[in-house]
């Protein structure tokens, strides 16, 4: 079932129950109709997280992609090597207009095409900004 095909059918078995309820007068005769709903809100919520699914899974093969040719091959015999941090007096980006948290190397395929601020890596760090996952695997 695709996942527009099961939202608008717990939709419609929402509506349907509430359609039903209100053409009862009836408390006890409006709980088969509440029923009805809730099946149509639990299909609504796993349909939901069926899509959240997806996109976790999309991201992460995009992740593997980008970081691919960063990351030494696997079983390549390599021991682990130390990660290469830039200069204190280096410049780095950060991304225009988001909250302090994540500073970028120049060339990060990450904020490719966004706007930027040039900052120093010294001012990055005192603000509590750590390189981006893709920065800290160079």
């Amino acid at each position: 079932m695709s996942l527009l095909t099961g939202l608008g059918a717990s939709l419609a078995v929402v509506v349907a129950g509430w359609a039903g309820a209100s053409g009862e007068a009836e408390l006890t005769d409006q709980y088969p109709w509440l029923a009805v709903a809730i099946v149509g809100c639990v299909v609504a919520g796993v349909m939901n997280a069926r899509w959240l699914l997806v996109g976790l899974v999309a991201l992460r093969a995009r992740e593997r992609e980008l970081l691919a040719p960063l990351l030494p091959a696997a079983g390549a015999g390599r021991p682990h090597t130390a990660v290469l941090l830039p200069a204190a007096e280096e410049q780095v980006v950060v991304v225009t207009g988001l909250p302090a948290g994540r500073y970028h190397l120049a060339g990060c395929a990450a904020v490719a095409g966004r706007l930027t601020d040039p900052m120093n890596l010294t001012d990055a760090q005192t603000e509590g900004r750590e390189p981006c996952g893709l920065c800290s695997a160079r």
